[in-house]
């Protein structure tokens, strides 16, 4: 049990790590690419706004969740709240919408010449 505990928690910190590592090279890229298509890139902060409000809405649930059992772990009903929770199904279909938006936006052609944010890449 202890092996197993530990190589579960090595495992999210290599994973957090190559994440922070992937980032900001992935977020440049896509700030350049927007700006090719003469896009600002405020476009990626609804994104990131989005997931941002899912996440504190699902962690806030939980949080009343785990209170309102007197702390007992193992009467909080996670598949209540994955099933009948419009909220969350609603911010999960922005989000998702928005990253379809996004992923167009990075396919389309860049601007001929020069546009607001400098010379195409």
């Amino acid at each position: 049990f202890l092996l197993f505990f530990f190589f579960g928690y090595l495992f999210i910190i290599i994973e957090l790590v190559v994440i922070f590592y992937l980032a900001m090279p992935m977020l440049s890229v896509f700030v350049l690419r927007l700006h090719d298509v003469n896009l600002s890139a405020w476009w990626i902060s609804l994104y990131y706004f989005l997931v941002s409000v899912a996440f504190a809405w699902t962690v806030f649930w939980f949080v009343q969740e785990i209170l309102s059992s007197d702390l007992d772990l193992q009467s909080v009903d996670i598949e209540s709240f994955r099933l009948d929770n419009f909220y969350i199904h609603l911010l999960q279909l922005l989000v998702d919408s928005i990253s379809v938006l996004l992923f167009v936006l990075t396919l389309l052609p860049g601007t001929k010449g020069v546009n607001k944010y400098g010379e195409p890449v």
